[in-house]
This record gives C-alpha cells, sequence and structure tokens, in this order.
C-alpha cells in the first residue's frame, strides 16, 4: 500500500513538473493536431492547414466566424506572423524563442493567410491560407451519412484530427445530384436570416440550399460530401439495380446472402477489376496494392493487417462470401496507414429485396 502511495505522488509530482515546464502552451494530446506545415509552422490547435503527414490541402480551418481563439504553436524560422483576414486586416504575432500564442477573433467570412515575415529584412518568407466560415447544421430533407448506415459512425483520432464530422457529410449518388439544406448560424447559435455570404444566401429562417454532386468533395466550411453506391437485390440473389451497372452474382442460402467476391470487389475498387483481386489502399508512404486473401473462414487484407470471419462458399468454380463479411472488410475504421477511402456501408433487409449502401469518398 506504502508503495502505491509513493508512485502516486511520484506521478503527480513529475506531471506537475511536466505542466510547469510547458508555460502555459497548449497540446492537444489526444488527437495530435499540431502538424507541422510546409510553410515552418507547428499549430498546436487551429488552423488546420493541412489534413495529414502527406501535405494534402484541407482548406478548412476549424475555426467559424466569430470565434475568439487562442492561436499557438511554435517556428523554427527567425520571423514574425502574420494573419491576413479577407479585408485586408492584419494581425502580427511575434514569436519568443519560437513560441507564439495570441488571441483572435475571426469575425470575418473567408479566406486568411498566414505569412511569416522576416524580423531583420521584413522580407515574405513564406505563405499558406486557411478558411473560416459560418456554423453549418445540415437539417432534413438533406441525405447525410448517418442516414444511410442508420446510426453513427465510431469516431477516432484519424478522423478527430480532420476536425470533420463524417457522420453530417451529405451524400449523393454515383452519378447523380444532391442538395445540401444547411442551416446557417451566427457564434451564439441563432440562425442567420435573409442572408448573403461568399457561398450562399439563407431564408428567413437562416436556411441555404447548396447544389452538390457526386463528384463534390466538399460544399461548405465543414460540411463535405459523399457519394454512394447502392445495390439492390430480390430476395433470391439476383442483382435488380445498382448505382453503376456492373455483374455482381449472388444467391441466398439457408438465410445467409452470400456474394461473388471478384466481382464485389471489382465493383467497389476499379483497381480490383483491372488486378484480380488487388484493391487499392492510401497510406502515408504512397498508394498499395493488396491481394485479399480467402481463408476457409476468414478473409484478410494484408496491408492493412484486417481479418474478417466469414462464411465461405464454391460454386460454379467461384468463390462467394457472406455480404456482412466483405462490408465490414472494407468498411474497417482507416488509420494513419491505410484507408480505403469509404465512409460507410450498410444492408437492409426487406421482404421482396435487399440493399446494399457503400459510401465513399471522393
Amino acid at each position: 500500500m506504502k508503495r502505491k502511495v509513493v508512485w502516486g505522488i511520484t506521478v503527480m509530482l513529475l506531471l506537475s513538473i511536466t505542466f510547469s515546464l510547458a508555460e502555459g502552451k497548449v497540446f492537444d494530446l489526444r488527437t495530435h493536431k499540431n502538424l507541422s506545415s510546409p510553410i515552418g509552422i507547428a499549430f498546436d490547435n487551429v488552423p488546420h492547414l493541412y489534413e495529414s503527414h502527406q501535405g494534402k490541402k484541407y482548406g478548412y480551418s476549424g475555426i467559424f466566424v466569430g470565434d475568439s481563439v487562442k492561436v499557438s504553436g511554435e517556428t523554427e524560422r527567425d520571423a514574425n506572423i502574420e494573419i491576413v483576414f479577407p479585408s485586408g486586416k492584419i494581425v502580427k504575432i511575434t514569436p519568443s524563442d519560437g513560441y507564439f500564442e495570441k488571441e483572435i477573433t475571426f469575425g470575418e467570412e473567408g479566406n486568411y493567410s498566414v505569412k511569416l515575415v522576416s524580423k531583420n529584412s521584413g522580407k515574405q518568407l513564406n505563405e499558406e491560407s486557411f478558411n473560416v466560415s459560418y456554423r453549418a447544421i445540415p437539417i432534413a430533407p438533406t441525405l447525410q451519412v448517418k442516414d444511410i448506415i442508420n446510426g453513427m459512425l465510431r469516431t477516432n483520432d484519424w478522423s478527430a484530427r480532420e476536425s470533420i464530422n463524417w457522420n453530417h457529410a451529405c451524400a449523393a449518388e454515383d452519378g447523380k445530384n444532391g442538395t445540401a439544406y444547411l442551416l446557417i448560424v451566427k457564434s451564439n447559435g441563432e440562425p442567420l436570416a435573409n442572408f448573403k455570404g461568399k457561398q450562399f444566401t439563407t431564408d428567413k429562417f437562416g436556411i441555404a440550399k447548396i447544389p452538390f454532386s457526386s463528384k463534390s468533395i466538399k460544399i461548405y466550411g465543414n460540411i463535405r460530401a459523399v457519394r454512394y453506391d447502392k445495390l439492390v437485390f430480390d430476395r433470391n440473389g439476383k442483382l435488380i439495380y445498382s448505382s453503376v451497372p456492373q455483374k455482381i452474382d449472388a444467391f441466398v442460402n439457408e438465410k445467409t446472402f452470400y456474394l461473388n467476391e471478384k466481382e464485389f470487389f471489382s465493383y467497389v475498387f476499379k483497381e480490383a477489376a483491372k488486378n484480380e483481386k488487388d484493391i487499392m489502399i492510401e497510406n502515408n508512404s504512397g498508394v498499395k496494392f493488396s491481394n485479399v486473401e480467402i481463408g476457409k473462414n476468414y478473409i484478410f487484407e494484408p496491408v492493412s493487417k484486417v481479418a474478417i470471419p466469414a462464411k465461405i462458399t464454391e460454386k460454379n468454380g467461384q468463390t462467394y462470401v457472406n455480404a456482412e463479411s466483405l462490408l465490414a472488410l472494407i468498411s474497417y475504421p482507416p488509420s494513419e496507414d491505410f484507408n480505403f477511402g469509404i465512409a460507410g456501408t450498410s444492408m437492409r433487409y426487406y421482404p421482396d429485396r435487399i440493399e446494399i449502401y457503400i459510401i465513399e469518398r471522393n
């Protein structure tokens, strides 16, 4: 007991020393949002200039119009930081020993710039931009990811780092268009009625209608767009509708719905159609291809090391796998190391049909 008490006190002392050395700096240890950007700044919190270690453009800062944010971080360059508002207003930040923090009220909608300016010469060294938007809330009749999957996607550090809630992404069927109905609100939550923004106009209720297509990526602010494929089979397994016309053989045996695994992967992943069962996986080291292994009672993808229990059967020289297992494999929660590009899946049984939905990110 005494050892446990001494150990507890020791841990508390170490933590207190750690936080005292931090000198009030803001750290996000759970989601590691302080990714270095190519302009030479590592932000502790916001803005989010890039969405991954690969340096992909992100565009959404994590800031809404009217927010007052303590922007903090570090830079290795001997330079001042300038935040340039859409109107041209400039807020200057002078780092001390490479560290900076300043509370800024972002009262304008639009694109802001982050500039590094040499302390000695005043010459601009580098520049990047980010966007500040009004807070938008998707409402009915907008079709969202959470409506298609009949629930909510599991949140994790990988998605949290992006500051995007994919449950509220707006969905359009592959090859078709959709409309996002967005309730636009002020920083205090009050609807922004009869207002014309840079990308929308609201009605008397504060609702904006923004059209998008299945190829869209962003709709407005932190609201993303996704596309989905819909497959409809009769209760015997015959394909009667698909978003993209393509053969997928299936059948029902002892209340289990089986899909031809090769044809299924070929439908979802175009790479599989070209390269047998190879599917594309995007990770930090680039794009990789992997051959899905079919066992006696499992399916396995070696790059992600994801294994799913499955019912396997053979018919006319072809391999068939129960649909639930195939969907579980491709919709397995992504991580930093791999990403199938699938935002979610669902399967619905009706008296006269079986429907499958596959949501993909553009």
